[in-house]
């Protein structure tokens, strides 16, 4: 780290030299900093906290330099931030923090007093979070009719992602690890994995319709229409799709999608169905109220006549 300081106070242009009449900048130790980061993502998030951080000495006639351990507790606590946030912005300060003590031995201790500082959660943090809804069958119809007409691969992929986590009450993580081969169509039953454990669970699928099978069957022959070999087919239900507008499945990646991108579909889908803000949990609760209503009818059907 020391030595590519040093090649980096010889080497950098003066726009963004790390010294100024031998006073270090903000600008130029950031920029040093960012040439460690792995990614433009991570350099993204970074750059936003440094940001925020000289806005906040700007309002408060502080130094960009002035990096105590007082002041950027203060910057941390200066906003209504959740408890991740502020956690997230301390590591970046502390790898700020750590880059400058390299060059200035005396910020050494600014470094400790922030490493040990402890972020407590506040009482936003431990505010109770919203119940899931348990949505109407005409609610349920409405999200379904969102993407039922869609020929887009993106259109089929979410059609198929909703009806599964509405009529089978699999849950996200256990969505994305799907197989083909878990999919039984003459039982009409998933086959999923619990807790990460190896053996499976037989799920049915709860659609009094064919629309689910014939949801994901769509979707299979979605996928096989861009393989080159048929006989080998994408191994996950719901592999990762191209980006850009017009996003298609990638013939030659078999990567699965995310949890992120199902949380997205089902934020997307209740907002084009309008009906608010929805998450997964709350398509989840739909379905296991709606199992659950399936087992007391049947078992009013099983009882026998009282006479």
């Amino acid at each position: 780290m020391v030595n590519s300081v040093q090649a980096h106070v010889e080497q950098t242009d003066k726009s963004f030299s790390l010294t100024n009449a031998g006073v270090f900048t903000f600008k130029g130790i950031t920029e040093l900093l960012f040439q460690d980061l792995p990614s433009e993502s991570s350099r993204r998030v970074y750059r936003y906290t440094f940001q925020q951080w000289e806005q906040f000495a700007a309002q408060n006639t502080l130094d960009s330099m002035d990096l105590s351990c007082e002041n950027i507790k203060s910057f941390l606590f200066s906003r209504d931030l959740s408890h991740s946030t502020r956690i997230s912005r301390k590591s970046h300060m502390q790898k700020l923090l750590r880059m400058v003590s390299y060059l200035d031995p005396s910020f050494g201790i600014q470094y400790i007093q922030l490493r040990d500082l402890n972020i407590r959660r506040t009482s936003r943090d431990n505010a109770p979070r919203r119940k899931p809804r348990v949505l109407s069958r005409d609610e349920c119809q409405q999200l379904l009719a969102v993407w039922e007409n869609d020929e887009t691969h993106k259109g089929i992929r979410n059609h198929a992602v909703i009806c599964l986590l509405l009529y089978t009450a699999i849950r996200n993580a256990e969505l994305v690890a799907l197989r083909w081969e878990d999919v039984s169509w003459d039982a009409q039953t998933l086959t999923i994995c619990r807790d990460n454990g190896n053996q499976g669970c037989s799920v049915p699928i709860l659609d009094a319709t064919p629309d689910t099978l014939n949801a994901l069957r769509r979707l299979q022959d979605t996928q096989r229409s861009v393989l080159s070999d048929q006989v080998i087919p994408y191994k996950h239900v719901f592999p990762a799709l191209s980006t850009g507008k017009d996003a298609r499945f990638k013939p030659d990646k078999d990567v699965r999608t995310s949890t992120q991108t199902i949380r997205n579909i089902v934020k997307q889908t209740g907002e084009k169905a309008g009906l608010g803000n929805l998450t997964v949990p709350d398509l989840h609760h739909t379905s296991v109220t709606m199992f659950a209503k399936a087992d007391a009818t049947e078992a009013a059907r099983r009882r026998p006549p009282v006479t």
